[in-house]
């Protein structure tokens, strides 16, 4: 492996952000380097820098979202999922 001459940056680890869903999205791909075929390149989503270490946090995101433009969630309404979980909890 080549030794690196210059001091490693990255353009998102490191960086400051005002809310979590901020940091939702852009979910690196990294090249597995010792595996599969010779000849093949293999790459692999890090679902594990997902705030909540989900390929559904994008999703999840988006449906609430949508849900609060078209006017089906209000500020601060639970989800029935969240509200079944606080009633059983009770």
């Amino acid at each position: 492996m080549p030794i690196q001459s210059s001091i490693r940056s990255t353009a998102g680890r490191g960086r400051l952000f005002d809310s979590v869903i901020d940091t939702v999205g852009d979910t690196p791909t990294i090249r597995i380097n010792n595996l599969g075929v010779a000849g093949w390149t293999i790459y692999a989503k890090a679902e594990f820098f997902n705030p909540a270490a989900s390929v559904k946090d994008r999703l999840a995101l988006n449906i609430i979202q949508e849900g609060e433009r078209s006017g089906a969630l209000k500020p601060g309404q639970l989800s029935s999922r969240r509200q079944a979980a606080i009633r059983a909890s009770a």
